[in-house]
């Protein structure tokens, strides 16, 4: 199948390689304040996962990426390999999706 785009589009093989960081808003409960859900799916068997409270000083653009930030923090901890810089962020009805990049450790 074939698409016509405004702009040329590289080739699915080409594009950068990296992860994507989902967030939420979750609202307060009787026991919670409000909170940014942060979680990012590796593979089938590795999932990293960071809850923050909402920081209302900022923007609600501002609250999810540093849930995201936390996330991305959880993942760097674990991982040797690789580091990660946001490149993109796109929103969702539930939240945002931060999109990385992957550098070799001794790159970042």
């Amino acid at each position: 199948m074939s698409y016509t785009l405004i702009l040329p589009q590289p080739a699915a093989d080409s594009l950068p390689r990296g992860l994507a960081v989902i967030t939420r808003y979750a609202g307060p409960t009787d026991s919670k304040g409000s909170r940014i859900i942060a979680t990012c799916k590796r593979d089938a068997d590795t999932t990293y996962r960071a809850v923050v409270g909402y920081n209302h000083s900022g923007g609600c653009l501002d609250a999810h990426y540093l849930g995201a930030l936390a996330c991305l923090r959880k993942i760097e901890e674990q991982n040797g390999v690789f580091a990660f810089t946001f490149q993109a962020v796109a929103s969702t009805a539930d939240g945002y999706v931060f999109v990385t990049a992957a550098h070799d450790r001794g790159a970042s």
